[in-house]
C-alpha cells in the first residue's frame, strides 16, 4: 500500500492477535509509531489485548505510557482495555487506580473489574463491585453473572451463592453451558454436590465442558464411582472427552482411592480419545499412586515423563513421602533432590 490510514493498520495490528501473531502484532505497532503516524482508540485495545495475552507487562506499561502522550488516558474503550490488562498480568492495585480515575464506568468496564479481582484471589472486593454495580443501576448480562458465580466458587461462601442463584432465577437467564457450568463448580466449591447435580441435571444442553465440571465437582467431593458413572454417561451421550475431562477423573480417581480405574484411564486417554498426557495428568496419576503407597511406581512414571515436570509433580511425590515416611527415605532424598534441580 502506498498509503496506510488509521483503519489499515488498525486492521493489520488487529489481524496478527486474532491469529495468536503477537511478535508481528508489536512489530507493526511499533512501525506505525516510527512512521510517525498516531495510534488510536481502534488500534490500542489491539496491542494492549496481546500484552494481556503475553503476560507482557513491560510492553503494557510502555503502551499505557504512548496513551497518555497521545491524550487517550480518557478514552472509556482504551481504559477498559488497560484495566483488564493490568489485572490479568497481576497488577490488580495499578488495574483499579485506573478504574477508580475512569470518567464513565460501564458494564463492561465493571465486569472487567470484578474478574481480575477474583482471578487474583480477592473474591470479597468482587462481591463489593457486583453489589456497587447494581445499587448503581446497572443490570448485569450474562457474562457479567458468569463472572460472579466464578467469584463465589472462590469465596465458598454459600450464603453468597444462594443470593446469586436468586438474582439468576428472577432475572430468568437461562442455563446456557457457561453459566450452567460455572454454577456447578460454584456449588461445588461452596460444599453442595446436590445442588451441583440439580444445576446440572436443569441444563437444556450440555457440552464437554459441562460434563466436565459435573464430574469435577464429584472429584472434589471424593465421590470418585458417581465421576465415573457420569463419564460413562457422557461417552453415551456421544460427548468427546478432552484433557480438563481426564485432569477431573484422574483427580476424582486420586481422592477415591480408585488406583486400577485411574490406570485405566491413563492408559486409554491417548489410544482411545487422542488426548496426550500433559503435567497435570501426570500430577494426578503421581498422587493417586502416592496416596495408594506405590511410591516405587509413582517414581517410575515420574522418570518416564516425556513432558516438562515442573514443582507441582515434585510436590505430589513428596507428600505421598511424608505420608508413608516409614518406607521412602530413600525416595524422599531422590525426590528432594530432583525437586531443587527442576527449580
Amino acid at each position: 500500500m502506498e498509503e496506510r490510514d488509521p483503519v489499515s493498520w488498525s486492521v493489520m495490528i488487529g489481524g496478527f492477535v486474532r491469529n495468536g501473531d503477537y511478535d508481528h502484532c508489536f512489530q507493526t505497532f511499533r512501525e506505525l509509531i516510527r512512521g510517525g503516524s498516531k495510534p488510536d482508540n481502534f488500534s490500542l485495545p489491539f496491542v494492549i489485548k496481546a500484552c494481556r495475552d503475553t503476560m507482557g507487562l513491560i510492553m503494557g506499561t510502555l503502551i499505557h505510557s504512548t496513551i497518555l502522550k497521545n491524550g487517550l488516558h480518557l478514552d472509556n474503550f482504551v481504559c477498559s482495555t488497560l484495566v483488564d490488562m493490568y489485572a490479568k498480568c497481576g497488577m490488580i492495585d495499578s488495574a483499579k487506580k485506573l478504574f477508580d480515575r475512569m470518567p464513565k464506568k460501564d458494564l463492561v468496564t465493571r465486569t472487567v473489574m470484578i474478574a481480575g479481582y477474583a482471578e487474583c484471589g480477592k473474591p470479597n472486593e468482587s462481591w463489593v463491585l457486583f453489589d456497587q454495580m447494581r445499587k448503581d443501576g446497572f443490570v448485569p448480562d450474562k457474562v457479567a453473572m458468569v463472572t460472579i458465580v466464578n467469584a463465589c466458587a472462590k469465596l465458598g461462601a454459600m450464603n453468597k451463592s444462594r443470593l446469586v442463584h436468586d438474582y439468576i432465577c428472577a432475572k430468568r437467564y437461562s442455563l446456557d453451558v457457561e453459566l450452567g457450568s460455572a454454577m456447578i463448580d460454584m456449588y461445588a466449591k461452596c460444599g453442595s454436590i446436590d445442588s451441583a447435580r440439580e444445576i446440572f441435571d436443569r441444563m437444556e444442553q450440555r457440552n464437554v465442558i459441562s460434563w466436565s465440571a459435573m464430574i469435577g465437582a464429584y472429584g472434589y467431593h471424593g465421590q470418585g464411582r458417581e465421576a465415573l458413572d457420569l463419564f460413562s454417561m457422557m461417552l453415551n451421550s456421544g460427548v468427546i472427552p478432552n484433557r480438563i475431562t481426564f485432569i477431573s477423573l484422574l483427580y476424582a480417581c486420586s481422592h477415591a482411592g480408585l488406583v486400577d480405574d485411574g490406570l485405566q484411564l491413563f492408559s486409554l486417554m491417548s489410544v482411545s480419545y487422542g488426548v496426550r498426557p500433559d503435567v497435570k495428568h501426570y500430577t494426578c496419576m503421581v498422587d493417586l499412586l502416592g496416596r495408594a503407597g506405590r511410591l516405587d511406581e509413582a517414581m517410575r512414571l515420574i522418570e518416564s515423563m516425556k513432558v516438562e515436570k515442573d514443582e507441582g509433580i515434585w510436590c505430589a511425590f513428596l507428600g505421598a513421602c511424608r505420608i508413608h515416611k516409614q518406607n521412602c527415605n530413600f525416595n524422599m532424598l531422590r525426590g528432594l533432590a530432583l525437586l531443587s534441580d527442576c527449580l
